[in-house]
C-alpha cells in the first residue's frame, strides 16, 4: 500500500529509534512542518519523511533524496517568534519512494513501507557478537578520550536484533553515503555482520590513536609522529 508524505531531504540518515535535532529555518520548509504540525500533512500527524540528500545542495530547489529513507516523528517543538521551529524528531518506519512531486516548494513522496525479512534461528547469535564487538569499540574510545569506562548496564542497549541493527547504524562513525546501504539492507543478519565488520575496524583505530597519543607523550622526537602517518 503507497500513500503520500513530506520529504525532507538532508544530509543525515535517519534510523528507526534514533534522534535528530533540527532547527527549521527555510520558509518551505516551516510550511512543511507547519502543515505537520497541524495534521493536514496527507494524514500522517506529526511526521514527515526524512531522505538522504544525493543530489543538489541544501537550501537549493534541485535537491533530490535517495530512494530509501525513514519517517521522522515529532517528539518535541519549539515555534520562535519569527515562525522558524527548533524541533527533535525520532525516526520511526523506513519507506522507498516509488515518486516525488512538488508542492509549495517542498518535496512530496509516494511511498510504501520497507521492511526487514523473517529473522533466522542464526539472528540471536549474530546480534550477541555484534553487542560484544559494540562493547570492545566503546571501551576503546572510552580510553582514547580518557573517559571512564560506559556502564554496558546504564545504555539504553536493544536486545532485538533488528533493533539493536538499527542502534548501532545510528551509532557508527560513518559518512552518510556509507551508512545509507544499511538502512537500504532488508536482512537483519547482513546488516549485523556489516555493522561487526565496522565496528571491530573502528576499534582498531580507536587503539592506534590511543597507542600514537601514549607515544607522543612519551618521546621528544618531532619526527616521532612519522611512525603513525597512516592508521586505516
Amino acid at each position: 500500500m503507497t500513500f503520500e508524505i513530506p520529504i525532507f531531504p538532508l544530509n543525515v540518515v535517519l534510523f528507526p529509534g534514533m534522534q535528530l535535532p533540527l532547527h527549521i529555518f527555510e520558509q518551505r520548509y516551516c510550511t512543511m512542518i507547519s502543515r505537520c504540525l497541524d495534521g493536514e500533512s496527507f494524514g500522517v500527524e506529526l511526521a514527515f519523511g526524512v531522505a538522504m540528500m544525493v543530489s543538489g545542495r541544501g537550501g537549493d530547489d534541485n535537491t533530490y533524496p535517495a530512494n530509501v529513507g525513514c519517517l521522522a516523528h515529532i517528539a518535541q517543538v519549539a515555534t520562535l517568534p519569527d515562525g522558524r521551529y527548533n524541533l527533535m524528531a525520532t525516526g520511526q518506519r523506513r519507506f522507498v519512494i516509488r515518486s516525488l512531486r512538488e508542492e509549495d516548494d517542498y518535496l512530496v513522496g509516494t511511498v510504501e513501507w520497507l521492511e526487514d525479512e523473517g529473522e533466522n534461528e542464526y539472528a540471536d547469535d549474530e546480534a550477541s557478537r555484534t553487542r560484544a564487538a559494540l562493547e570492545s569499540y566503546l571501551q576503546a574510545t572510552a580510553e582514547n578520550s580518557g573517559a571512564m569506562s560506559p556502564d554496558m548496564m546504564q545504555l539504553e542497549i536493544p536486545i532485538s536484533p533488528y533493533e539493536l541493527s538499527m542502534w548501532v547504524a545510528a551509532l557508527l562513525p560513518l559518512p552518510p553515503q556509507e551508512k545509507q546501504p544499511l538502512l537500504e539492507t532488508t536482512s537483519t543478519i547482513q546488516r549485523l555482520l556489516r555493522e561487526y565488520s565496522l565496528l571491530k575496524r573502528s576499534e582498531v583505530i580507536q587503539r592506534a590513536f590511543f597507542r600514537r597519543a601514549a607515544f607522543l607523550r612519551q618521546s621528544n622526537d618531532p619526527h616521532a609522529a612519522d611512525q603513525f602517518a597512516s592508521l586505516n
